[in-house]
């Protein structure tokens, strides 16, 4: 039962809300933290639906910092919960005029958190993907032998019968001698656990499918599948592929910039894709193209073609279905996150037979599972919720915060967002 709202008639006039925090770089050794807020039923462009909390200098923060925010926000989202002026201040000082209805009786509820794994574990105190024990919010996978195993992937995986209440993982804190929740869960009333969502655009735009990507680009250059004498010679090849593909099918979210090998493998040599999330995830049909062009008939080939085209298709449900998806797409979308899972471990499994460093498996995989699996069935079709709009925000408050001075940054960038949007008008 939620803490204010008892009462069925009280969440007839309840609107969801829903909160974004990250951080983007503003000089060499600094970056600029962004909280926002948005209702979750709103349509429009983005400076229409987020309205900022607070902007600050990472470099500023310090212990006690992020309490105070939470603390500040939390009192601000509590009076619009109770839809009334408040009787006193976050502070708790007295105010003046109290009692007075809102918005015509309207209330908001703060309901999902949404931002990346870093964000997650370091202000919602979320675990890290590189802890043992447990490297998942939503479940007790880790990073250990054996059934709980973040890459099992099978239904009778362990972590599947380990899926967290914010009871139990209240509970699991307290015994582990942490007594207070994290403060954003302290001072949002009602905000639980569950609230923390998985994200399309880092989870699997930026995360699963920029491995599948990567691994089909750089395997097809490596193995001089347009028919050129070097792999310099097979990557321009494909960039003009590529090209020709964007021309035919008028996308308008291209890979931006030539396409290099330092694109399509990380610093370690692992393949995966550098690339705009959105650019990114427009390029799974070509990657599908691409996986049935050079399709031999191999094991290994029929495996990467029929990752890639299940990926295509959890994109396809995504983009074709509206915020509520029905049964057959929930039923659908969880066998997709089954079957890719399983087709890219074995992929996984051999390349590290053969000693070759390809098809990596990271913890945002185990992420996946849950955005395929779990997520449609609770909270609806993830596209809704994505944070492609968060992150304009993001970018549009850098460009402001870079003008600023350092010591008067917060107010200046606040007052220079408030005169941009009055001049969007």
């Amino acid at each position: 039962m939620h803490p204010v709202l008892k009462k069925p008639s009280q969440w007839n006039s309840a609107l969801p809300l829903g909160f974004h925090g990250d951080a983007g770089p503003i000089a060499k050794h600094d970056s600029l933290f962004v909280l926002s807020f948005n209702g979750l039923m709103g349509e429009g462009a983005t400076l229409r639906k987020r309205f900022i909390v607070t902007v600050i200098a990472k470099s500023k923060i310090t212990v006690g910092t992020m309490d105070e925010i939470w603390k500040i926000f939390g009192w601000s989202m509590g009076c619009l919960l109770r839809g009334v002026t408040p009787s006193r201040d976050w502070a708790g000082r007295a105010l003046e005029g109290s009692g007075k209805e809102l918005a015509g009786g309207l209330r908001g509820a703060v309901v999902q958190a949404r931002g990346d794994w870093e964000w997650y574990s370091d202000h919602l105190e979320m675990p890290r993907w590189d802890h043992k024990a447990n490297n998942c919010w939503i479940c007790g996978a880790g990073k250990m032998e054996g059934s709980n195993s973040w890459t099992r992937w099978q239904s009778d995986a362990g972590w599947r019968a380990t899926r967290k209440t914010h009871e139990s993982w209240l509970a699991d804190r307290l015994a582990a001698g942490q007594l207070d929740p994290p403060a954003a869960f302290r001072f949002l009333e009602g905000f639980r656990l569950e609230c923390v969502t998985p994200d399309i655009l880092h989870v699997a735009d930026q995360g699963v499918t920029s491995h599948l990507l990567g691994n089909i680009f750089f395997e097809i250059v490596a193995e001089r599948g347009f028919g050129k004498p070097d792999i310099a010679g097979n990557l321009m090849a494909l960039e003009q592929d590529m090209k020709k593909w964007y021309q035919k099918t008028q996308d308008r979210s291209q890979l931006r910039g030539q396409l290099k090998v330092e694109r399509l493998k990380t610093s370690n040599e692992w393949p995966k894709l550098k690339a705009k999330a959105a650019a990114t995830r427009h390029l799974a049909k070509y990657g599908l193209l691409l996986a049935e062009r050079f399709n031999s008939g191999s094991e290994h080939d029929r495996r990467r073609a029929a990752a890639a085209k299940l990926m295509c298709r959890f994109y396809e449900i995504i983009e074709g279905e509206g915020s509520q998806l029905p049964a057959s797409a929930i039923q659908e979308l969880a066998t997709i996150g089954r079957q890719f899972m399983g087709i890219y471990t074995a992929l996984s499994k051999e390349a590290a037979q053969h000693r070759v460093r390809a098809w990596k498996m990271v913890p945002k995989f185990h992420i996946w599972q849950h955005l395929a699996e779990w997520v449609p069935a609770m909270w609806g079709n993830p596209r809704f919720f994505w944070t492609y709009a968060d992150e304009d925000l993001i970018g549009s408050m850098i460009e402001i915060g870079k003008s600023c001075h350092p010591t008067t940054l917060p107010l200046t960038a606040l007052y220079k967002w408030l005169v941009y949007l009055s001049e969007v008008e």
